[in-house]
């Protein structure tokens, strides 16, 4: 009878025991269902330390491999063998995006690294879920965030630590060139890993990109570009992979005479007829036409031909642009799309046509007076027609929206260039390329200053800097001719203004800095053979703009 009561008491015993760690279990698992929800409300809230503190909490609750009502809700798996538990990863992705977007890159890529061991084992039979996937990115993204904020820390350190004022222009240069060449020490960890992925087929369109990004950085160009055309492939939708293959196409394409075609050739077919694809046409024709002397078919036809260039190929082209654009507004957006306005006063800028460029630009600006992507774009024709008021007055708007704004600081530039105040011209230049090294129209405009102020040496410097990023850019090539005339070094200047003459064949302003070039040189021949093709080019400019070539605007304005 005592062994039975003994018995009895220890199964109630056990029982109770059983209730109360299923209790507990209860309770953690409405604790953690609790925070996630909150967390997932305050981060599309932008509440980000509130969200960095429950993430924090998050991760330190007790593991529970049951938990039917997080598989129900967010339709996760626990395949691959049980190797990797997905609703451990969830909580850990949940606390490190808080603090990605805090911008604390290196303890996101601590607190996801720790989890993601498992992910690669067996990894050549496993085929990875959508969601292990954003974790990878976000893993190795921050990573690359990591090595990039390092060196940004390098050179601040470098700036701070120099105190030779005498030299104060020169050394901000320097310092900006390091940036631009100082390389990120993870690029070559965060390659390895995404070749296991790719040679695993467990990639995704943002691992490609991010792929692509790292190649790009390890002058592996061309392997770039084709992970930037797998990434588009595979989401048309992915703005940025766009941008950067046409990055690469500006850069690659003075070697290559059929990048274009074989470009076209990779994408789908799905991809080929597209909307973005309109998108990509109009953007790739004023990033490389307009830099260079490559020019290509654009029409709505699934082609892109290399030709070569004359006025009415040039009038052609524009107009073609033009109907795309007009196309897009008509059949998928409306009239308020501000993108495709900004896009069609970069044309008429680049056509030199500033009445009408500034027109558009005015009108982005009264729809959307906090939209600041290409004003300073629009500061440089408010430069040129000499209008003071106007770009007094976006100066000082602007500035009260964004002060830390590369665009930001090149109006400003402008703002005192205007005024003849040429010095805290470069200091706004300056602070612009402080924000981005690569931003290039800050590196000519801050050559062309120094141009005013007489620094010969300091201008090459940013010249040179500019051809450094982009060789395509005939600003900067005509800025070096320039310099180097004004230091009787006709030699010299020769060399640079022929390149800005082959990048620019249809521009008369060019020929005639090469044909007065041959002139100091005593070359009569080669100077009248200049001034005639400056002349032609010219007259068939003021024929196109007096005459039918003229382009069309389609597009109509609205009123607000």
């Amino acid at each position: 009878m005592q062994n039975t009561a003994t018995i009895n008491n220890n199964n109630i015993n056990a029982t109770e025991t059983n209730n109360t760690e299923q209790q507990q279990q209860q309770q953690i698992a409405t604790i953690r269902n609790d925070l996630r929800k909150v967390i997932t409300e305050c981060t599309e809230r932008g509440l980000l330390h509130t969200t960095k503190w429950l993430g924090e909490q998050l991760i330190s609750l007790p593991t529970i491999h049951s938990d039917n009502h997080f598989n129900h809700l967010n339709n996760f798996n626990n395949t691959n063998n049980n190797l990797i538990n997905e609703q451990l990863l969830f909580d850990n992705y949940l606390f490190a995006k808080s603090l990605f977007d805090l911008k604390e890159y290196k303890r996101c890529h601590f607190i996801l690294e720790k989890q993601s061991k498992l992910i690669f084992t067996n990894i050549t039979i496993n085929k990875l879920s959508p969601f292990v996937k954003k974790y990878l990115f976000l893993e190795y993204y921050s990573l690359y965030l990591c090595g990039e904020q390092e060196k940004d820390q390098e050179i601040n350190e470098y700036s701070f630590n120099t105190n030779n004022n005498n030299a104060a222009s020169t050394i901000t240069i320097n310092t900006l060139q390091n940036k631009n060449t100082l390389q990120n020490k993870y690029l070559k960890t965060i390659m390895n890993y995404l070749k296991t992925l790719h040679q695993s087929d467990n990639m995704d369109s943002y691992l490609y990109y991010l792929f692509g990004i790292i190649l790009k950085e390890l002058e592996m160009k061309n392997k770039s570009l084709d992970c930037f055309i797998k990434s588009i492939n595979y989401e048309p939708l992915l703005y940025s992979s766009w941008v950067e293959l046409i990055n690469l196409l500006n850069d690659l394409i003075q070697n290559d005479n059929n990048l274009l075609n074989n470009t076209f050739k990779k994408f789908k077919n799905l991809i080929k007829n597209h909307w973005m694809m309109k998108i990509f046409k109009s953007k790739l024709h004023l990033e490389i036409f307009n830099s260079q002397q490559q020019h290509y078919l654009l029409d709505n036809n699934n082609s892109m031909n290399n030709n070569s260039i004359n006025n009415n190929s040039i009038d052609n082209n524009n107009s073609n642009v033009i109907t795309i654009l007009n196309d897009l507004v008509t059949n998928i957006f409306t009239n308020n799309n501000l993108y495709i306005y900004s896009q069609l006063a970069m044309l008429y800028y680049h056509q030199q046509e500033f009445n009408q460029s500034q027109e558009y630009f005015e009108y982005i600006l009264n729809i959307e007076p906090y939209r600041l992507e290409y004003l300073d774009t629009y500061s440089n024709i408010l430069y040129v027609k000499e209008e003071k008021t106007k770009l007094s007055l976006l100066a000082k708007n602007i500035q009260l929206i964004d002060k830390y704004r590369v665009e930001t600081c090149c109006i400003i530039g402008n703002y005192y260039s205007l005024r003849g105040d040429h010095e805290k011209a470069v200091l706004y230049f300056k602070r612009a390329l402080m924000l981005d090294p690569k931003y290039l129209s800050a590196w000519t405009l801050m050559g062309h200053e120094y141009i005013e102020m007489k620094n010969t040496k300091a201008a090459v410097h940013a010249y040179r800097s500019a051809v450094e990023i982009q060789s395509t850019d005939y600003r900067a090539w005509y800025g070096l001719g320039q310099t180097y005339e004004m230091l009787d070094m006709s030699d010299y200047a020769l060399y640079y203004y022929s390149k800005a003459c082959q990048l620019r064949s249809y521009d008369n302003r060019m020929w005639s800095a090469l044909a007065n070039c041959y002139e100091n040189l005593e070359q009569y021949d080669d100077a009248l053979r200049c001034y005639q093709k400056a002349i032609n080019l010219s007259i068939a400019q003021q024929q196109q703009q007096g005459g039918g070539h003229k382009i069309i605007i389609t597009l109509t304005f609205q009123p607000c």
